[in-house]
């Protein structure tokens, strides 16, 4: 037959509890310094594992993207528009770059940089009169700098 738990037994069952909850609290907040016995890649991956951290990232990305040109003629103008959103957490300076590749050729069409504050994001108007006369598919592409982002759409030259 087993005995009952005592009001003690309870009592110590449940300051335990609060105390440990409370250890591990600490110890996910760094709010104290990591006990001699446990090796700071547990605590480390203590922290990871119950931390929540914002995802932080840029999105870049074509306006209208089913309105990009996909054939052009000499003499024409090119236009679109491409977006960079700053979702990193902190205001940030964007270096980009726009450029023309046909047959390994680049050809910088625009190059700048813009300023964008924390959960914002702002749209660049590109035009560019291709006065050259090229002969096939050539790819046209917005290249983030300083985050290795890109993207791109082709067009064929008739």
């Amino acid at each position: 037959m087993r005995n009952k738990p005592t009001n003690k037994n309870k009592m110590i069952f449940l300051i335990t509890s609060i105390v440990f909850v409370l250890i591990l609290f600490f110890l996910s907040t760094e709010l104290i310094q990591i006990p001699f016995f446990i090796s700071p890649s547990l605590g480390e991956a203590f922290s990871l594992a119950t931390t929540a951290k914002p995802e932080r990232l840029t999105e870049l990305y074509f306006e209208n993207h089913h309105l990009l040109p996909d054939v052009i003629r000499q003499n024409e103008e090119i236009n679109f528009e491409f977006t960079i959103c700053n979702l990193e957490g902190e205001d940030l300076e964007y270096i980009y770059e726009v450029f023309m590749l046909w047959q390994n050729q680049k050809n910088i069409i625009d190059s700048d940089s813009i300023f964008i504050r924390k959960n914002e994001s702002k749209t660049v108007i590109q035009k560019y009169l291709l006065d050259e006369l090229l002969v096939g598919k050539i790819k046209v592409a917005v290249d983030l700098i300083n985050k290795n982002q890109q993207i791109h759409f082709w067009v064929d030259m008739d």
